[in-house]
């Protein structure tokens, strides 16, 4: 009998728990992305740079902003520059329920103006 791709011959639904594990933190670089393997029951294949966005101008917009960061706010007034740098270049902490200071950082893509 024939199944969807993904189901057992059960019916039950099956995952490849490999691909629930993070690549890097949700701070950090996207610096990987996965690709479907080549085939069914092996694991995703795990491609060494971030994965390129189907529509140019987001490409473009990346490397624009990252160019803007790696040059220091560039054309940024002093006030936005000390705010950019307060905001993700500067450990923060947040009190947590229990009252301990917990270390604070802003997603990734938190970053992106």
């Amino acid at each position: 009998m024939k199944t969807a791709k993904g189901q057992s011959q059960s019916g039950a639904l099956e995952f490849n728990s490999a691909a629930l594990e993070p690549l890097f933190m949700p701070w950090e670089f996207p610096k990987a992305h996965r690709q479907r393997a080549d085939r069914d029951g092996q694991p995703p294949k795990i491609v060494d740079r971030r994965r390129p966005s189907p529509i140019m101008i987001a490409n473009n917009l990346r490397a624009a902003v990252r160019d803007f960061r790696d040059s220091n706010y560039a054309g940024a007034s002093e006030t936005s520059r000390e705010l950019l740098i307060y905001w993700f270049e500067t450990d923060h902490a947040v009190i947590g329920r229990d009252g301990v200071s917990i270390p604070f950082r802003y997603y990734f893509a938190n970053e992106k103006l």
